[in-house]
């Protein structure tokens, strides 16, 4: 019990040596008391230094309405993402408590020397947190950027849809085109061109006929030569006397028996290609039947495509209107469109006022996101860090004791159970020594008494037979030797 009380005795000592229990308990109006749980502060410190009431709600005020402006831009942007408000507003309210606990925990956790200046040590140790800052400044700052600038915003995204539009119609003009282009060609081209069958049906016509001509010039060559020879053959006879002219008649005859047999091979010839002429015609001309309806519906469909091509391109606005709506209705339009505002050129190598603005307000915003950081560094040491400083060394101090105090307890433990330990061999080493004596003690008594035991047996068998045992006696001897 009188360790426990020297523990505590300083405790309370240094309490109402750093505390005014009449400021730390008195409330200092619902605002400072506010803006003061968003600087993170201890408040029950903080009452005690008037002069700082000031500073530190101003810190807890930049918090604060830096958190409300997250908590506006995250809003703004989810509210387009998913297209419904009121998951735009849980999710503000959730993105802007993210940002409040950052920079909250963000300005606590800074390290400042305590002077006016900063230095080159609170620069190093902060550029983690000012990096943070500069990012969350944009992050935050973007969504506002598009909400302040809807109008133009939405002004931009009627000319996209527009220059969509024209692109739209202009692809199914391209396709009206080519359309008509193929409804031309197939108008103006006869079937059996561009059809690869009718081309070699009537191409194998043509060669038909062109034999068939040929085998008729043929057949009239030889139907000559035969009339010749006739006329040839009938002189011959009418002049025959006495059977001079028979060698000359029958050359005459053999040579027009071979322009028969020769004219019948061609007639013969003439028969099967006016046999093939009859069948092929009827199929090419089946075929080009076949084509030619096929081309006349090819023609009507091409037709109809071309006329709803057209109407759908004379009622553009009503056809792509749902498109373009849908792809120009969410965050990535806006960002799209916001994005092609700031890249317009006014004049040549000059800006526009749109990015201008859009950059003082990211600049802004990251101003106002790293002001807190940047505060931090710069404020001079009040009351107030000083006695949070006094206090965190009272708690070290008082943490310190308490450690050597435990470690005394730890120590003393330890030197009391050695000792313990110590009396405990010893003990058991004097235990041990009289047992060992006793046990030496028995074993000299046995040992006697083995030895007279011994020396009667031998004395007894001297008796019996004193030769035989000097016998016994010479043989180990020998043995031995």
């Amino acid at each position: 019990m009188s360790h426990k009380n020297s523990i505590h005795e300083p405790t309370n000592m240094a309490t109402t040596n750093f505390e005014n229990p009449i400021l730390s308990n008195k409330k200092c109006g619902w605002i400072n008391e506010f803006l003061w749980s968003c600087a993170g502060v201890n408040k029950k410190v903080l009452r005690q230094c008037p002069s700082d009431y000031a500073k530190y709600a101003g810190i807890g005020g930049t918090i604060l309405f830096t958190a409300l402006m997250a908590c506006f831009s995250g809003g703004y942007a989810l509210s387009f993402v998913f297209g419904e408000w009121w998951i735009g507003l849980i999710f503000g309210i959730f993105w802007g408590l993210l940002i409040f606990n950052l920079d909250r925990f963000i300005v606590n956790t800074m390290y400042s020397d305590g002077k006016v200046t900063i230095g080159w040590q609170e620069l190093k140790s902060g550029m983690p947190r000012i990096i943070m800052a500069i990012f969350l400044g944009i992050v935050i700052s973007y969504p506002l950027e598009l909400k302040i600038f809807d109008d133009e915003i939405q002004v931009k995204i009627e000319e996209m849809k527009g220059e969509r539009l024209r692109q739209y119609i202009a692809v199914d003009q391209q396709r009206v085109d080519s359309l008509e282009q193929v409804l031309s060609h197939l108008r103006e081209t006869p079937v059996s061109i561009y059809d690869v069958d009718i081309t070699g049906g009537n191409q194998q016509l043509n060669n038909l006929m062109s034999r068939q001509k040929e085998l008729q010039s043929n057949i009239g060559q030889e139907n000559s030569a035969i009339a010749n020879l006739d006329r040839e053959i009938n002189a011959l006879k009418r002049n025959n006397e006495d059977g001079k002219n028979d060698v000359a008649i029958n050359k005459k005859i053999n040579a027009r028996r071979g322009h028969q047999t020769t004219r019948n091979g061609y007639q013969t010839e003439m028969r099967n290609v006016q046999a093939e002429m009859a069948v092929i015609s009827p199929q090419v001309q089946e075929l080009i039947k076949k084509k030619t309806s096929d081309r006349e519906s090819n023609i009507k469909t091409l037709q109809s495509d071309i006329a709803a091509l057209k109407n759908k391109i004379s009622n553009a606005d009503q056809e792509y209107k749902k498109i373009l709506d849908k792809n120009f209705n969410g965050f990535q339009a806006q960002m799209l469109a916001f994005s092609e505002m700031k890249d317009t050129k006014v004049e040549k190598d000059m800006v526009s006022s749109t990015q201008i603005a859009s950059w003082l307000i990211m600049i802004l915003f990251i101003i106002i996101e790293t002001a807190p950081t940047f505060f931090k560094m710069m404020m001079e040491d009040g009351p107030y860090d000083d006695l949070l400083k006094a206090e965190k060394h009272r708690v070290n101090v008082l943490s310190q004791k308490r450690i050597s105090d435990v470690n005394d307890e730890v120590n003393t433990s330890v030197k009391i159970s050695t000792m313990k330990n110590q009396k405990r061999l010893e003990a058991e080493a004097l235990a041990n020594e009289d047992i060992l004596k006793r046990i030496a003690e028995v074993q000299a008594e046995l040992l006697q008494k083995s030895i007279e035991a011994w020396r009667e047996e031998e004395l007894r068998k001297i008796a019996e037979d004193p030769t035989a045992y000097i016998k016994i006696a010479t043989n180990k001897e020998s043995e031995q030797s």
